[in-house]
């Protein structure tokens, strides 16, 4: 039983990281299987709570691009027992050097 929530983590891990490379390398978008997960663009509070709330937008396509405001966007699987197994994350946008 252990081994299992242990591979189901890893598992988790990867693909937030793959989310994050993904994000990188085709730029500003992510790539994730739609028939497992998908992508909320939440508040801070939602982050910290794994809750989508009112006004909050639900990505469900497996490809979806979203533009980055300056400042923190917040992301997280919907599924509030996946988002508090570690799937979320916060990227913090800046203006380029001069």
């Amino acid at each position: 039983m252990m081994r299992n929530g242990i591979t189901r983590m890893i598992s988790l891990v990867a693909l937030s990281l793959a989310m994050i490379i993904s994000m990188l390398l085709v730029q500003g978008g992510f790539k994730y299987d739609d028939q497992r997960f998908n992508v909320a663009v939440v508040k801070q509070e939602g982050f910290n709570s794994c809750t989508v709330g009112e006004g909050d937008k639900v990505f469900d396509s497996g490809d979806d691009t979203i533009q980055l405001n300056f400042g923190t966007t917040y992301f997280i699987d919907s599924e509030s027992d996946v988002c508090a197994a570690g799937m979320k994350m916060a990227i913090q946008a800046t203006a380029p050097p001069n």
